[in-house]
């Protein structure tokens, strides 16, 4: 591994910007006890909903012993308002590392996720990455830092591909030549970092990215599931939710904590109305305040759209699958309850 990564310094108009390495020390040089973190990881054009949902996290979690930070290995600004409330900006220098990372329809921030404990590590023990396509539903994030973690070095919830067939034989698996086993989705991460940089998982990352590009199915997916094959802890589907618009019956039974739109609708690019409108209605005023010429929103289909009216075909599916994903829920007693893999 190249020696040189490293955390560029920082400091956006805002005053925000921070050389995270100096985020453990003290003013008077005194070494600054280990906290834990939330990270969220963007380019310059995910950067509204980037900030969007720091802003979620730290209005919902005033007084939570963590940082919340924005990163980034571009130089980007936060809003004044957003880094008032704690949020930080951290930029990341991966060297030509990332770069080099397969992308297709992601962006490359999208690996920024694997340099997280190798950079942040020194500073916190423990940091929950978030995808930033997730709206908070409710309760405090601190219970998952409480979280048993089994020795592991990730915890993360079961990619949506195994909720209905856990035995599914994953591609990214079976193209790297490796047994059927749990495979997770990369969009909540909870790291322990001192485990992971033990592991040399950066480096076992970067190698498979090298070696097996075939594998590489789902981008940073692909690499820890296939690092981490059967080395893993699952966390309940509460912190993940991934079926939003898919199944959006289940919001109503299970007491979801994280919803995730995973997949290509978004509530600000949905043009076949998938996803509830209640999430475009709170995203737009903050675009129209901090975001007002990004051009993020796209095609959205209107309330009345047929495709919203399809309530019908959904309760019929809720039907036929509400026992299998009802069982895997109860798999967990409780939002704080965790399987090693």
């Amino acid at each position: 591994m190249d020696d040189g990564l490293r955390i560029k310094p920082r400091r956006s108009r805002c005053g925000h910007g921070q050389n995270a390495r100096n985020l453990a020390r003290r003013a008077d040089g005194g070494a600054l006890r280990v906290r834990n973190a939330i990270a969220l990881c963007c380019d310059r054009n995910y950067l509204p909903i980037s900030c969007f949902l720091a802003d979620q996290i730290a209005n919902q979690n005033p007084h939570a012993p963590f940082d919340i930070c924005i990163c980034s290995s571009e130089e980007l600004e936060i809003p004044a308002d957003l880094a008032a409330k704690g949020v930080k900006f951290l930029h990341l220098d991966t060297g030509p590392a990332l770069a080099k990372q397969k992308s297709g329809h992601l962006p490359v921030s999208a690996y920024l996720r694997l340099w997280l404990p190798d950079l942040l590590g020194d500073t916190y023990a423990k940091i929950l990455y978030l995808d930033s396509d997730m709206m908070l539903e409710g309760g405090d994030l601190t219970d998952l830092f409480t979280v048993d973690m089994h020795g592991r070095a990730v915890a993360a919830v079961r990619d949506m591909q195994q909720w209905l067939r856990p035995t599914k034989h994953i591609r990214d698996f079976r193209r790297a030549g490796l047994a059927p086993a749990p495979y997770f989705n990369s969009g909540v991460l909870m790291l322990n970092t001192a485990k992971f940089r033990d592991d040399k998982l950066l480096e076992t990352c970067l190698q498979l990215a090298e070696t097996q590009p075939d594998a590489v199915v789902h981008h940073d997916q692909s690499l820890l599931n296939i690092a981490l094959h059967g080395k893993w802890t699952e966390l309940s589907p509460v912190w993940n939710w991934q079926w939003v618009g898919k199944r959006p019956l289940f919001g109503l039974t299970i007491p979801l904590r994280i919803s995730h739109f995973a997949g290509a609708a978004k509530p600000w690019v949905d043009p076949d109305g998938i996803c509830p409108p209640r999430y475009l209605e709170m995203l737009r005023p903050y675009l129209d305040r901090y975001f007002p010429d990004c051009g993020l929103l796209g095609t959205i289909a209107p309330p009345n759209n047929a495709t919203r009216g399809s309530f019908l075909r959904n309760t019929l599916e809720h039907l036929l699958i509400m026992r299998r994903i009802h069982a895997y829920h109860a798999r967990f007693d409780g939002p704080q309850h965790s399987i090693p893999v």
